[in-house]
């Protein structure tokens, strides 16, 4: 309610619901519970642009992982004002508390949602020391990669290319075989999206996982032809030992190649489908 009041331009109005609202939660007996509802004010306050209501109540959430997540909510909420400087400073608070939160997994997770935001917020040094903070491998390897992403969208591709060498570089010591596999499919994808395909195609290899090579591949495969790399696609196809994978990925080069009007090409294409199947599609 208090933040559709503030919407409509109600703001006093929507300060006193606000203040209800947390009154309320005061009475919610589950620590749990009253963290995620105070964290979810929070994150309405900053949205409306009550900055320091929503900082002050965040500094009442015993929770460490929602305080974490609600100030860094609010700090996302600054950078869209263009408060940076203010933003910089809740994002700190938000390290903090995310600091403070007891188990690993948890931790990991907190720290790399609060690198991607600094990442998106522009402040990609900062972005990267919090990756390096983190000590499990896995989230460590996601956050160097979403970092890597940013910087690809704002054409620091050099910058980009040696944080994806880094996040592959921490991917390598995943223990989990599954998590490894996973972290290396992801960052194959990214970095086909950034037009790295070479090294997309690279990394696609290295999965020990039959079926997310395959399918690291097959999207592979369909980036190359809808960037116009028909011939390359292809042989990116033919590396990929799985039926499925393989004839998804020769259904949409053959789409693309029909959209980009080689339909003699397109047919030669669909005709190397041997699954019926996925022919008639």
């Amino acid at each position: 309610i208090a933040s559709e009041l503030a919407k409509a331009g109600q703001t006093q109005k929507a300060l006193q619901i606000f203040d209800d609202a947390v009154n309320a939660v005061g009475f919610i007996y589950d620590n749990s519970a009253k963290a995620q509802a105070l964290s979810n004010i929070v994150v309405e306050l900053a949205k409306a642009g009550q900055f320091d209501k929503a900082v002050t109540a965040a500094g009442s959430i015993s929770d460490d992982g929602y305080k974490a997540w609600a100030l860094k909510d609010i700090a996302v909420e600054l950078v869209k004002v263009g408060q940076t400087q203010k933003a910089l400073l809740i994002f700190n608070k938000a390290l903090n508390a995310a600091g403070s939160i007891s188990d690993n997994d948890d931790k990991a997770e907190a720290l790399r949602d609060i690198a991607l935001e600094l990442a998106k917020a522009g402040q990609l040094d900062k972005a990267v020391t919090v990756a390096g903070s983190i000590t499990r491998d896995y989230s460590k390897a996601s956050a160097l990669r979403d970092i890597a992403v940013e910087l690809a969208k704002a054409g620091q591709t050099q910058q980009a290319l040696q944080i994806f060498d880094d996040a592959l570089n921490v991917a390598g010591f995943i223990y989990d075989n599954d998590d490894k596999a996973r972290a290396l499919k992801d960052i194959a994808v990214e970095l086909a999206k950034a037009g790295q395909f070479d090294k997309a195609v690279t990394v696609a290899g290295s999965i020990s996982d039959d079926s997310k090579k395959a399918w690291a591949l097959n999207f592979i495969a369909v980036e190359l032809a809808k960037a116009g790399q028909f011939n390359k696609a292809v042989t990116v196809v033919g590396s990929i030992s799985d039926d499925y994978y393989k004839a998804k990925a020769l259904i949409n080069i053959a789409s693309e190649l029909a959209k980009s009007g080689h339909l003699d090409d397109a047919l030669n294409v669909a005709g190397s489908i041997y699954n019926n199947y996925s022919k008639a599609l």
